[in-house]
């Protein structure tokens, strides 16, 4: 087995971001994830959105030109 493991890391919340920075941490550190909501309302915007991105309309308008912007070049 490897040394154990001396480091800590608290994640709060329990959407998709932070769950992910959950498990990447696990693989060195131990991990305390915590998360206000009951079971019902876990999962921050992330259970509203199925996984996908949800923007504000003025972020979507700035992430959409720079995707066309980048057609353009690319």
């Amino acid at each position: 087995m490897g040394k154990p493991m001396s480091k800590s890391v608290i994640v709060v919340g329990t959407g998709n971001a932070a769950l992910c920075a959950a498990l990447a941490a696990l693989e060195t550190v131990l991990v305390l994830l915590l998360e206000k909501a009951d079971k019902s309302l876990s999962g921050g915007n992330t259970k509203y959105t199925a996984g996908a991105m949800r923007l504000p309309m003025m972020a979507l308008t700035i992430y959409c030109r720079c995707c066309a912007t980048q057609r353009i070049r690319g």
